[in-house]
C-alpha cells in the first residue's frame, strides 16, 4: 500500500481476527484508503470489530493520515 502499511496484511487482520489488527491499522498512511474503510469497518457486525474501533480510538491519535477515519467513525456514532 502506498503511505505505509500492507494491504494484504491489513486485510488479513481484519478479515481474522487477528490481535494485532490495531497495530496494523496504525501502520496505514494512505487516507483514501482509511477513508473507504471506515464504512466497511462501522457497517461489520461482529462483536470483535466493535471492540476494535474501541481499541483504536483508545490509542494516540497521532497517526499520519487517519483524520479521515477517526471522522467518519465519530460521525457514524452519532447517527
Amino acid at each position: 500500500m502506498a503511505n505505509g502499511g500492507s494491504t494484504i496484511l491489513f486485510d488479513q487482520h481484519f478479515a481474522t481476527q487477528d490481535p494485532g489488527f490495531v497495530d496494523t491499522l496504525r501502520s496505514v498512511r494512505n487516507s483514501n484508503f482509511l477513508a473507504g474503510f471506515a464504512y466497511k469497518w462501522a457497517k461489520d457486525p461482529r462483536q470483535w470489530a466493535r471492540a476494535q474501533v474501541f481499541a483504536y480510538l483508545e490509542t494516540p491519535m497521532n497517526c499520519q493520515g487517519h483524520h479521515p477515519l477517526v471522522k467518519r467513525l465519530f460521525k457514524h456514532a452519532e447517527r
